[in-house]
């Protein structure tokens, strides 16, 4: 009884495994007075709970798993 179940179960667990996918999320940070990049601006995504800084011309990139 407990075979089948821990196959099935280790057959679920490798198909979500599959179907995850990186996503890459990017842009530039601007003021909005003058349209100059900031430097060093902090870019946070609460969801993801991740955060990064932006670079020397405002760009930043967040790399995560959809999961």
């Amino acid at each position: 009884m407990t075979k089948p179940f821990f196959a099935f179960l280790l057959a679920l667990m490798m198909s979500v495994c599959a179907f995850a996918q990186d996503i890459t999320v990017h842009g530039t940070v601007v003021s909005k007075t003058d349209g100059e990049p900031l430097i060093g601006a902090s870019v946070r995504s609460e969801v993801l709970n991740i955060g990064v800084s932006t670079d020397i011309d405002g760009n930043f990139i967040i790399n995560a798993s959809s999961g």
